[in-house]
């Protein structure tokens, strides 16, 4: 799967992507959707060379431990749930919409990551970003959403679609 996404090219013209990427330029929803599945199977890769290693040293003992594979699961989920999130809206508007929503969380997540004097940074970011959409939205509608909100609006369409 890793290798068959990194062969991935850049969407097709006229295609959804395309689309979604016009209404937003400055960051391309199908880079960051890649930026996603990549993080989701980097973890899941990461866990398998451990696991399951194509080719195993003699002296090679793997240990299985529990919280390692939980840990390594949940950010594969939490990755993959983002682009599915954002891909799932209904139309390219919302898809851009929820695009958008997914920056400025990762411009708050990233806020709290820095010293009190580097916040303004992404305060800037922000601000850069919600004037270049003003016309169209307003910042109550590109809150930032949460990753279990995100992966618990997956599993809903998910369960919605499998009909149960």
């Amino acid at each position: 799967m890793h290798r068959v996404l990194t062969n991935v090219g850049d969407p097709a013209p006229h295609s959804a992507l395309v689309q979604i990427n016009e209404l937003y330029p400055w960051e391309k929803a199908s880079d960051w959707s890649r930026g996603y599945l990549t993080a989701a199977l980097q973890h899941l890769v990461f866990w398998a060379d451990h696991i399951a290693p194509l080719k195993f040293h003699p002296e090679q003992r793997v240990e299985h431990t529990l919280r390692p594979v939980q840990t390594l699961a949940r950010a594969a989920i939490e990755a993959s749930a983002q682009a599915v999130w954002m891909l799932s809206g209904n139309s390219a508007q919302e898809c851009a919409r929820r695009h958008l929503r997914l920056i400025r969380c990762d411009i708050d997540e990233q806020k709290k990551s820095l010293p009190l004097a580097e916040k303004v940074r992404m305060d800037e970011a922000d601000k850069i970003l919600l004037a270049r959409v003003s016309e169209g939205c307003s910042s109550k509608d590109l809150g930032p959403i949460s990753y279990f909100d995100a992966i618990r609006s997956v599993f809903v369409k998910v369960d919605e679609a499998s009909g149960s």
